[in-house]
């Protein structure tokens, strides 16, 4: 009975969640084929995150490391000379030290993933030493045969040897013509000394932008996907006819690489065939959690950009069942809208029941576009990632006592970014381009003496992302309501900004509205009429200007306000519906009165 139970359990779909992650520290900037790797030290997990691609197509050298467990970004003062800048580099972590190797370490112009100038890759070989702060270049003992050519973007993984020791291996990559590669490398991490093993079978075709993931149990490397770089003709996608991928994108073809008796072969998965593996690909991501693969995101051909599969799941392989999965991710999606692809992000396992994924580049019709979005998948249901439920240290650390989610809506065009970047960054752009889908910024305020930590939700306003952008007012503590006073048809529009508030964010949630742009003398928006729809609704009120910084903070800090006293009164009043009257009665009274001392 009990195995039957088992084995019904094991049948279940594996439930997977995704949320935003937002950590204390300065978060790491825009990047993409950058590199994320996992350290446990002394019981502790550490997650190195170093270089990429900036959102300029420069090379970064920054290194960022996120504590886990106290849920904090720090940057380690380097002690002595660093390693350029560098992108498409591989990395893995053993002992005290971050190895990170090849890569392209100059800065160039690109077109998206593929180079339209110069290019300049390496084999250089270099460490981190986490106690020290400093990093040394290894050249270790060079081999003509065994040591690897200059590449980039190449398939790394840590395999871990007997007494303490590890080896690096390295397949693949493209060299600095962006000419594809099928050679296997190991690095001896004690000694740095390189070799080519000879491995029987057959070798996976040259690619670049693959993965290489190791199944520690069993001793075996997974490689996926990729590109061989070759042009192909394709035709444009009907439904998205601004996108064409040209490069020829590998099958998602399961080559096995056997450590122990290095041999090559290939699996056949028992539902191949079915359409539920997935599509061809290049610079996705695959991270083991458990028995399950999961691969996310990455450069398929645009005819699969609108399927739900791609835009809110994740395809799993079962290393054990050899069989492949479609899994739709419940909560956020790190896919903002339909005709946009995620590519050359990372996705670090941090336990057995799940990831995270961090940056990338949306590839869009536009072209491409860095991001620095921060996500928690977890599959396990017992571990479902809310951000606010996340491992947050006590005021008497020096970072933050609690966190709010705020969520900013309304038409495109208002000036939502602009508040958002004044309020966080205290800086204004005129030329900024339209939210794509949603993006968030996070920021550390004081409030009556606590360290609060605000999670501020950018939403995009035209009618396309309506349908995407909903599912982010779940577990916003606060919904912010943006109007332009110069444009009477956003103001009108609020009508129905208010349902989707009404419709789709928690009963608990403060509102308040902001009237932008108050700086321009050709406002239209009568005042006192806002403030009347304010009061109608149950909402804080308050005129603003980004550009002249009035008002930006003061309309946060209140609503912020606002939201902490509501969560006093919850925390005492245990019982439901005396409580829901209460608050309700109270935030009536305090929606009447306003800001009026503020803002008159």
């Amino acid at each position: 009975m009990a195995s039957s139970a088992r084995q019904e359990d094991e049948d279940k779909d594996v439930e997977v969640r995704c949320s935003a992650r937002v950590s204390a520290g300065r978060t790491p900037g825009e990047r993409s084929l950058h590199s994320c790797t996992l350290h446990t030290v002394e019981g502790r997990r550490i997650v190195y995150l170093y270089g990429g691609r900036s959102k300029s197509g420069g090379t970064l050298d920054d290194l960022h490391v996120l504590d886990l467990d106290a849920n904090v970004w720090s940057s380690p003062k380097i002690k002595g000379n660093k390693p350029a800048g560098r992108y498409g580099h591989s990395a893995v972590v053993h002992g005290e030290s971050l190895f990170v190797f090849g890569g392209q370490s100059k800065v160039r112009s690109s077109d998206g993933m593929r180079a339209a100038a110069e290019t300049e890759v390496c084999a250089e070989l270099h460490a981190y030493h986490a106690p020290t702060m400093e990093w040394k270049e290894l050249n270790g003992e060079y081999k003509e045969f065994d040591s690897p050519s200059p590449r980039c973007k190449a398939a790394s993984c840590l395999i871990p040897e007997r007494h303490g020791q590890a080896k690096m291996l390295v397949f693949g990559g493209c060299n600095g013509a962006e000419v594809a590669l099928n050679d296997l490398y190991t690095l001896d991490l004690a000694s740095s000394t390189w070799s080519t093993p000879t491995a029987s079978g057959t070798v996976p075709s040259a690619r670049y932008g693959h993965s290489a993931t190791l199944l520690p149990a069993v001793r075996k490397v997974i490689v996926l996907g990729g590109t061989c770089g070759l042009s192909r003709e394709g035709a444009t996608d009907p439904e998205f006819p601004q996108h064409r991928t040209t490069a020829y994108l590998c099958p998602m073809t399961v080559h096995v690489l056997d450590i122990d008796a290095m041999a090559w072969s290939t699996v056949t998965c028992k539902n191949a065939g079915t359409g539920a593996e997935p599509p061809p690909r290049a610079y996705h991501s695959a991270a083991l959690l458990g028995k399950n693969l999961f691969v996310t995101g990455g450069q398929v051909q645009h005819g699969h950009l609108a399927q739900t599969h791609y835009i809110h799941g994740a395809y799993i392989l079962e290393v054990v069942e050899n069989q492949w999965e479609h899994n739709t991710i419940k909560g956020d999606s790190f896919i903002p809208y339909p005709g946009c692809a995620l590519l050359a992000h990372t996705a670090c396992a941090i336990d057995s029941s799940g990831m995270i994924i961090f940056g990338g580049a949306l590839e869009m019709a536009s072209g491409f576009d860095c991001v620095n979005t921060f996500w928690d998948v977890a599959t396990d249901a017992k571990q479902k990632l809310n951000p606010s439920e996340l491992p947050m240290p006590v005021g008497t650390s020096g970072l933050y006592n609690t966190m709010f989610k705020l969520l900013v809506v309304g038409d495109a065009g208002v000036g939502k970014t602009c508040l958002i970047h004044r309020f966080v960054d205290d800086v204004f752009s005129s030329t900024g381009k339209s939210t794509v889908g949603v993006d968030f910024k996070a920021t550390t305020i004081e409030m009556d003496g606590k360290q609060v930590q605000l999670q501020v939700w950018d939403t995009a306003g035209q009618e396309r992302f309506r349908a995407l952008t909903t599912s982010y007012y779940r577990g916003a503590h606060g919904v912010i309501l943006v109007y332009d006073v110069t444009a009477q048809s956003s103001f009108d529009h609020l009508q129905t900004w208010i349902k989707d508030v009404e419709l789709y964010s928690g009963e608990e949630a403060m509102k308040m509205l902001i009237g932008n742009k108050d700086d321009n003398d050709l406002k239209c928006v009568d005042t006192e009429a806002a403030r009347e729809f304010a009061k109608e609704h149950q909402m804080l009120f308050m005129e603003a200007s980004a550009m002249r910084a009035t008002n930006v903070s003061a309309a946060f800090r209140l609503l912020v306000t606002e939201i902490m006293h509501q969560a006093d009164t919850l925390a005492s009043q245990p019982p439901a519906f005396e409580h829901k009257l209460k608050v309700n009665a109270e935030r009536t009274r305090r929606a009447q009165t306003g800001c009026q001392g503020m803002c008159g």
